[in-house]
């Protein structure tokens, strides 16, 4: 699961809409405000008046792609409906539990908290965020680009399919092989610990946060066409697993700033 973070209209839901059209995968959109409920979420159990019996109807997370927009927005007991979701993959309504189809990924856009009307995301569920992507306002060469070729969602329609369901589980696969010395797995709990004995963080990495930077760490290497991860790999994808995770207990503190300083006093092992 990603979690974007950036201002209004820089393009964060029109990355996720890529992302869903190139992969052929269903996809649901869910626009989070202060009066969104679990069960418009989730779904509920609807009274069938010619069966005389109760019948579930899935609610928009029922999908393999998920954009829940702005995020921040909701109340916390409705952040809190996603947390079994994303962490088990399946929905539990009044006792009886709804597997979700793989893949089942959670794209959620959130925009900075001195936003008016956001809401801080519990610990409990940014940590099931697999890692956070800031998206900030486009170079001016950019920007220009953009003003040449319109509006970036209207050329989502005219892009083609890259990937199959099942090719895309089948690399899913493969990422857990890649090789993974005892070295990196060192320098990984190093990392992770290091978190947690550092008197300017007031929250450090959790076991989960661990597991994530070793798969991400695996992932970067299947692209750059290894079998093998090396410490630069583990090193370069770190500050997206951690940002939205770690909490500096000093004050003003940029973390982005601060965990590449962080990474950087960790020894890499040669």
């Amino acid at each position: 699961h990603v979690l974007l973070e950036g201002p209004t209209g820089v393009g964060k839901t029109t990355f996720v809409l890529t992302f869903a059209k190139i992969f052929g995968l269903s996809f649901r959109r869910i626009q989070f405000t202060s009066d969104v409920l679990p069960s418009d979420i989730l779904g509920t159990n609807i009274y069938n008046l010619k069966t005389g019996n109760f019948e579930f109807r899935p609610g928009p997370i029922f999908a393999n792609f998920v954009l829940v927009d702005e995020i921040n927005r909701a109340s916390p007991k409705t952040q809190s409906a996603l947390i079994e979701v994303m962490e088990e993959r399946q929905v539990t309504i009044e006792g009886k539990t709804y597997e979700l189809e793989k893949p089942f990924i959670v794209f959620a856009t959130q925009n900075p908290m001195d936003y008016a009307g956001t809401f801080p995301l519990p610990i409990t569920q940014t940590d099931r965020f697999l890692m956070k992507i800031n998206i900030d306002y486009p170079s001016k060469e950019v920007e220009q680009e953009i003003l040449k070729t319109g509006d970036p969602r209207e050329l989502i329609p005219y892009l083609n399919q890259q990937m199959t369901k099942d090719e895309l589980l089948k690399i899913q696969q493969e990422v857990a092989k890649v090789m993974v010395d005892d070295s990196i797995i060192d320098y990984i709990s190093e990392i992770v610990i290091s978190t947690r004995n550092n008197p300017s963080i007031k929250e450090g990495l959790s076991s989960r946060a661990s597991i994530h930077l070793l798969k991400c760490a695996r992932a970067k290497a299947i692209i750059e066409g290894r079998n093998y991860v090396i410490p630069e790999d583990v090193k370069e994808i770190f500050p997206y697993i951690a940002s939205h995770r770690v909490i500096c207990d000093i004050p003003e503190c940029d973390v982005s700033i601060f965990l590449k300083d962080f990474i950087e006093k960790i020894p890499v092992p040669r």
